[in-house]
């Protein structure tokens, strides 16, 4: 942005194709670090939510469980009900590992993620570096 911002006088150093290139660098760069994020924050509630319901255990042995995962299906997002209904059905079942299984694979795709946007960032570094010398 830096670059973009000073294109008149950037412009005698690096030529105005790779500047198109490097601005759609930063995008795809910038579109990955977004998923990346959200990512992050789904496994961070997950695993802030999964420390409190173990702090919690036991105070809820008297619990009709099947109304509360019904209640918790209604209370999903319309988007989000096939993705949530197939854990809480799981978690009805007694699999209580689905979860857990869940938040590793997300983990796995933020750092896939976060791999492929710092490639990028380096393809563009690497770029404004060939282009300067």
């Amino acid at each position: 942005m830096l670059i973009l911002s000073n294109i008149k006088e950037v412009s005698e150093f690096i030529s105005r194709p790779s500047i198109a290139f490097l601005a759609y660098i930063f995008l795809w760069a910038s579109i990955l670090c977004l998923a990346q994020r959200y990512v992050a924050m789904v496994v961070g509630c997950g695993a802030s939510s999964a420390k409190e319901t173990r702090e919690m255990e036991g105070k809820f042995k008297d619990m009709d469980v099947n109304e509360f995962i019904a209640q918790m299906k209604q209370g999903s997002p319309y988007l989000l009900r096939s993705f949530t209904n197939s854990l809480l059905d799981a978690t009805a079942n007694s699999d209580f590992a689905a979860v857990g299984r869940l938040l590793l694979r997300l983990t796995l795709i933020q750092g896939v993620l976060a791999t492929i946007e710092v490639a990028i960032l380096l393809v563009g570094l690497n770029q404004i570096v060939n282009e300067i010398s």
